[in-house]
């Protein structure tokens, strides 16, 4: 952000284009990376075994809504490449 802020405002079409594509880049990996990270650990509790997933901590990992956790990642790591493209192009 810092060299988005800093250099845009000075910096010429390619380099607004460049600094665009890495930020599109970023968000992407971003959203593919989260998601399946947290389809990981979603998968990861479904196979518990019963001694874990009887625990007490098992049982509260298992009551995470992680669907509802897993969209709310998304949608931030979106909304930090949409704020960041629009200081690309407001610049």
């Amino acid at each position: 952000m810092f060299a988005i802020l800093a250099y845009a405002s000075s910096a010429g079409i390619a380099a607004r284009i460049a600094l665009a594509t890495i930020v599109i880049a970023n968000t992407v990996y971003g959203v593919l990376a989260a998601k399946s990270a947290l389809d990981d650990l979603k998968a990861m509790l479904n196979d518990a075994v019963d001694d874990f997933a009887d625990s007490i901590f098992g049982a509260h990992l298992k009551q995470i809504p992680m669907a509802l956790f897993t969209g709310v990642s998304v949608v931030l790591v979106i909304a930090m490449g949409v704020t960041q493209l629009w200081a690309i192009i407001s610049a």
